[in-house]
């Protein structure tokens, strides 16, 4: 049976579908399955000694299996989440337009 993990108590994928048990032998635990399925967004950053060190010395950071949760908190610190639900960038020439009337 091609992909399948055979253990003592039988096929666990299969348990595991059924959420009946876990890899244990007592009830499953762990975080529940949410409703909504996830979408996964894989991104590959190519970064350089000199100029980025600053993410560098971030990534490294980064304790082991945390890494996809610190850059979510680090997109969300930054605006990332604002700036996707509409909120409007204002460009160059409007905003010296904004500060003209401010100062003057």
């Amino acid at each position: 049976m091609r992909g399948a993990v055979r253990g003592a108590g039988g096929d666990v994928r299969q348990k595991l579908e059924q959420g009946k048990e876990g890899l244990g032998k007592g009830p499953k635990t762990g975080r529940p399955l949410l409703a909504t399925p996830a979408r996964l967004i894989r991104i590959t950053l190519s970064l350089r000694p000199g100029e980025d060190d600053d993410l560098l010395a971030f990534f490294e950071s980064i304790p082991t299996g945390r890494r996809a949760q610190a850059v979510l908190t680090a997109l969300r610190q930054g605006g990332v989440g604002e700036m996707s639900r509409g909120t409007a960038a204002i460009d160059e020439v409007d905003l010296l337009a904004m500060l003209d009337d401010l100062l003057f």
